[in-house]
């Protein structure tokens, strides 16, 4: 599946704008994510590029969290960890 990343599927000037926004220094989701009363599963790759401490965050902002952080896995958790991915989603929504 990693094959299906084309070169020509990576947009660097939208991914820069997209980063100049919303990892800007003032960017601060933390205060919208506390108003968040819903079940939240959040899901980070160990060795995921943006630092999984960013998942963390999010995890202890929300108010009912759920947190996993999968083994050799990076930033493209259905295509690295799928099984992992998928069977965590399954645990989480059957506890709904």
């Amino acid at each position: 599946m990693i094959a299906a990343f084309r070169e020509e599927s990576y947009q660097g000037d939208v991914w820069r704008l997209m980063n100049n926004d919303v990892m800007a220094p003032s960017t601060d989701l933390r205060p919208a994510l506390e108003q968040l009363f819903i079940p939240a599963l959040v899901v980070a790759g160990r060795q995921d590029p943006c630092d999984p401490s960013m998942q963390y965050e999010i995890h202890l902002a929300v108010k009912n969290p759920s947190l996993m952080i999968l083994e050799r896995c990076g930033y493209f958790a259905w295509l690295e960890q799928p099984d992992a991915l998928y069977s965590a989603i399954r645990q989480f929504l059957s506890r709904l």
